[in-house]
């Protein structure tokens, strides 16, 4: 995935997907790289990356829907 940078990163698959699913409704290419591991799912986190030339818009984006990620 060249020219593409990480925007956002979480341990619930879904709230991960709500979000990919946000930046794609404002036209945001945005895909999601899954490192959970499936033998011992505690370990690793999911992604969403999207193309560098969109990031700061996602970037912004993301921040406006206030998330409150736990620790």
């Amino acid at each position: 995935m060249a020219n593409w940078t990480t925007v956002y990163t979480s341990k619930n698959r879904i709230r991960t997907e709500l979000v990919k699913n946000e930046l794609i409704l404002q036209g945001i290419n945005a895909v999601i790289l899954d490192k959970i591991d499936g033998s011992y799912p505690v370990l690793g986190t999911v992604a969403i990356n999207v193309p560098e030339n969109q990031s700061e818009t996602a970037k912004k984006y993301i921040e406006a829907l206030n998330l409150d990620e736990e620790p």
